[in-house]
């Protein structure tokens, strides 16, 4: 169960985040240093969690990501395109799908990349071809799929295994809520 929570919250932190340059210590270092937005805090002031942390975080995970997908055939953008299509199944309408990948600003993906980005998995046979019906994820592509999780699983939880769940569940809400008020608060604007 903590292994599907973890890779959750890894999942959601490299989908849900936008993308922030890193200057956090290497992964060698081991020491808790203080984030950039954590050492600039004036004195007295308690740690608390910042837009950089979250960035720093997402820039962490989306190397390790890399890193373990590496040699697969699809990048970091074109795997969680295909984690996305396989958890949302098949899309009658691929506009829909497309509409979504553009609000992940972290993609980065407008709607003509991301309509070149699924046309490329349809080439390589990873997802079914729109224009002959749904849009899905092949029996290739959730094989794709099921080996880069078997590969990404293991790092996900060495990096959370020290964390309780308790935190882990806290850390997801944090992050929803974060989400939802940043959606609320562009669509009053």
């Amino acid at each position: 169960m903590k292994n599907h929570k973890t890779a959750a919250l890894a999942a959601l932190l490299l989908v849900t985040t936008a993308a922030c340059s890193t200057d956090s210590a290497t992964a060698d270092d081991n020491s808790a240093q203080p984030t950039t937005a954590q050492a600039q805090q004036p004195p007295g002031q308690g740690k608390t969690l910042t837009g950089q942390d979250i960035g720093e975080a997402q820039g962490s995970l989306e190397l390790i990501l890399e890193d373990s997908i590496a040699g697969s055939g699809v990048n970091t953008t074109e795997y969680v395109v295909l984690k996305a299509l396989g958890a949302r199944g098949p899309q009658a309408q691929p506009n829909g799908f497309y509409e979504f990948l553009t609000q992940q600003r972290q993609l980065k993906l407008d709607k003509t990349a991301a309509v070149a980005l699924v046309n490329g998995l349809v080439q390589r046979g990873l997802v079914t071809d729109p224009g002959a019906g749904a849009l899905a994820v092949t029996d290739a592509g959730a094989q794709l799929n099921k080996t880069l999780a078997d590969r990404v699983a293991p790092i996900t939880s060495k990096i959370f295994a020290d964390i309780s769940e308790s935190d882990l569940q806290t850390a997801h809400r944090v992050l929803r809520s974060a989400i939802d008020k940043a959606h609320t608060l562009r669509g009053t604007r």
